[in-house]
């Protein structure tokens, strides 16, 4: 049985090694009760690479893995919706490793019910696992952990194409979904994630509200707009059409053909978490494109739900993804030498810094 993290490393699969960040001192491993996942920003059992690790951690070392997901009020952006939000998401998630039994803890910590247990549960364990997120308050929790115990902890990158830790590797998804799809059937998945988008569009400004903090009728009606471009995506058949010029000189014909890029992004603001979004990636994805969406940290849900809702509405894996963060996250999307072009809506200090790092890594911006 593995006791070494490197060793224990070596059973992952490449697609989840690659997402590790292990730190620059690593203890030994294996003489805990469990491998422990604390859980914070992908809480979900399905498509989680973070969660995959502890799994893989776990069945080498011979030992259960167990979840643990807390709340606080002490909490800048608390409020009671956004409580209320959490707290709905908590129970699905713990639904969901129930049903693979797995052994999880949700801590609602408030007066009375506080205490190191995160750090107690730590010491037990022979392994720590989290996802990596490089921005405040996220990132100093960890290194607190860290600090904290004795045993190896784990960060895994949990974006789901461009990880932070592969901004040199190539991706061709694609273009792989441009060849298997006409753009007949990609309007034909817009179309499907049109009826879903009206059929959750007061989840989603619940979302915005819970969040944002603007009234709920303003959400409204920025989810209404968003809507709107996604309605325009879905007669692109039409627009994408190209021409051809008979003897545009002797002997010579012209053709006209309209093809995507290949992988795209998106960096949105915090004021207007879905409408501006959706200025971007429908016509994107109506275009054949695979978009990266990096929205706002400061209200990163509502790009998750439409996520969703387009895994729903029958969009491969992999051909939209939101990935988390702030400046980090940013200089890995201008870097990376597979996304073709970038989308910016923000302040002016910001856009200049895109629009010139963009321009130097061979960008459209």
């Amino acid at each position: 049985m593995p006791t070494v993290v490197s060793e224990i490393e070596a059973l992952l699969p490449r697609h989840l090694a690659e997402r590790v960040e292990r730190g620059a001192a690593v203890p030994a491993a294996g003489t805990g009760e469990f491998v422990l996942y604390w859980a914070r920003t992908a809480v979900r059992a399905h498509e989680n690479p973070a969660l995959d690790v502890a799994l893989v951690a776990a069945a080498a070392l011979g030992v259960p893995i167990f979840v643990y997901h807390a709340l606080s009020e002490v909490y800048p952006y608390a409020s009671d919706r956004h409580h209320m939000f959490i707290l709905e998401g908590a129970r699905d998630f713990a639904a969901e490793l129930g049903k693979r039994q797995i052994g999880t803890a949700f801590h609602l910590e408030r007066e009375g019910h506080r205490g190191p247990h995160l750090q107690t549960l730590a010491r037990r364990a022979a392994l720590v696992v989290t996802e990596l997120m490089p921005v405040a308050p996220l990132r100093d929790w960890t290194e607190s952990l860290r600090a904290a115990i004795t045993v190896p902890l784990w960060q895994v990158d949990t974006a789901c194409v461009v990880p932070v830790t592969l901004t040199t590797k190539a991706y061709d998804r694609a273009f792989a979904y441009r060849d298997a799809t006409a753009p007949l059937r990609r309007a034909r998945v817009m179309n499907a994630f049109l009826a879903l988008l009206n059929q959750h569009k007061d989840r989603l400004a619940a979302i915005i509200t819970a969040e944002h903090g603007k009234v709920f009728t303003d959400a409204q009606g920025e989810v209404t707009r968003g809507i709107d471009i996604v309605e325009f995506a879905c007669g692109i058949p039409q627009l994408l059409k190209g021409d051809y010029t008979d003897q545009v000189s002797t002997g010579m014909d012209n053709w006209t053909l309209r093809q995507p890029l290949g992988v795209v992004a998106g960096i949105t603001p915090f004021n207007f978490p879905v409408m501006v979004p959706c200025w971007m990636f429908p016509v994107a994805l109506a275009c054949g494109n695979a978009f990266i969406l990096k929205p706002s940290e400061r209200d990163p849900s509502a790009a998750l739900l439409m996520a969703e809702l387009l895994r729903r509405a029958g969009l491969p894996d992999g051909v939209f993804s939101v990935v988390q963060g702030d400046k980090v996250a940013v200089d890995a999307l201008l870097k990376h030498p597979d996304v073709k072009a970038l989308s910016f809506v923000g302040s002016t200090p910001i856009a200049r810094h895109i629009y010139e790092t963009g321009a130097h890594f061979g960008k459209r911006v």
